[in-house]
């Protein structure tokens, strides 16, 4: 539950400090997709790793 609460907070936190800085939505949301497709890859990398150990 915790872990959704800070993915949550993470992609609130890229939204608002690029709409501070004045990006358009379109790259916001190629910034936001970018970092979710990293935390998603290092968490199966992590989780597959835990595994096989």
């Amino acid at each position: 539950m915790s872990d959704a609460i800070l993915g949550g907070l993470v992609v609130a936190v890229i939204d608002n400090g690029m709409a501070l800085q004045g990006y358009p939505a379109g790259i916001k949301f190629m910034v936001t997709g970018t970092v979710l497709l990293i935390s998603a890859t290092i968490d199966a990398i992590s989780r597959r790793s835990a595994t096989t150990t």
